[in-house]
């Protein structure tokens, strides 16, 4: 299980976004992502074609402009993942710009070396939501990059004055957001 900060206290309020391959409906956005095309997840038994789409999963294209994993996202999410980011769009202009100025990086490039499209559009939802007073719930399958996504929304509760809580079952991890 990983928290951080706001995230965890905006979730027991009542507030839900859920992220990059999040399940269900709730109060919130759904986010973006789902699996990477070489690590599909445990679908139904169904033809893959060469790109890993199948009828339970689709290529996922980031609102962020910058360079993307390749990864799917589950069919029946698509249309809410993409809804939610163009509506977020919406409010606060480029995404890519949101979570450059909220991060406090000093250039796009700077930006793209921390993180990949997908992880960008997580935490582009994530930060929105904790500025509404509303939670996160990251929801990848292995190798997305909810690490990344959690030492960005970290970085984010620093810089904005608030103390960051996080936990894990693996020790190893520690380190890694740490670094």
């Amino acid at each position: 299980t990983t928290t951080a900060g706001p995230a965890a206290t905006g979730a027991a309020q009542g507030g839900t976004q859920f992220a990059p391959g999040g399940s269900g409906a709730g109060a919130g956005q759904v986010g973006s992502g789902g699996s990477t095309a070489a690590n599909s997840g445990n679908a139904a038994p169904s033809a893959v074609n060469e790109t890993g789409t199948n009828e339970n999963q689709l290529t996922y294209h980031p609102q962020s402009a910058l360079n993307s994993l390749g990864t799917l996202v589950p069919t029946n999410q698509a249309d809410a993942v993409k809804q939610a980011l163009a509506t977020l769009a919406d409010r606060v202009g480029d995404i890519d710009q949101f979570v450059m100025r909220e991060l406090r990086y000093k250039s796009l490039g700077e930006l793209g070396d921390a993180f990949a499209a997908e992880q960008i559009d997580a935490l582009a939802l994530a930060i929105d939501s904790m500025h509404r007073g509303s939670g996160f719930i990251i929801g990848d399958q292995t190798g997305i990059g909810k690490g990344r996504v959690v030492a960005g929304i970290i970085r984010w509760t620093l810089l904005n004055g608030h103390i960051p809580i996080f936990t894990t079952e693996k020790p190893n991890l520690y380190g890694d957001i740490i670094s």
